[in-house]
Parts: structure tokens; sequence; C-alpha cells
């Protein structure tokens, strides 16, 4: 198993779970092994819906200032 099947893994998992902390926190790894490609604002995206939901206002700032770097926001 490689690095992005585990990945995808654990977000299925958070998922099922409805573990809103771990989904920004996969999200936005995902980001950063997507970083560059079409994939990257995808993953940010969700990472700051979590991170918004949960109010965490460190990650809300990152992927914030991610997304506007890429023109998505």
């Amino acid at each position: 198993m490689n690095l992005t099947d585990e990945l995808n893994k654990d977000i299925i998992k958070s998922h099922i779970n409805s573990d809103s902390k771990m989904l920004a926190k996969h999200y936005l790894e995902a980001a950063n092994l997507f970083k560059g490609s079409i994939e990257e604002p995808f993953f940010l995206t969700q990472s700051y819906v979590f991170s918004l939901e949960l109010g965490d206002l460190k990650t809300i700032q990152h992927t914030f200032s991610r997304l506007k770097k890429l023109n998505r926001i």
C-alpha cells in the first residue's frame, strides 16, 4: 500500500466516523502531497471547510492563505 492509498483509507475512515478534526488534517496532508497539481485546491478547500466547522483558526488561516495564492478565494 502506498502513501496515497493509506491517506485515502484514512480520509474514508474519518468520514465514516464523522471526525472533522481528522478530516481537516488528512485533507491538508493530501493538499501537501498533491502540491502544484490540479488536485491541490480541491483538497485545500476540503480542509478549509472542515477547519471552519471546527473553528480551528490556525488551519483556517493556513488553508485560506494557500487558496488565496492559488486564486481560489
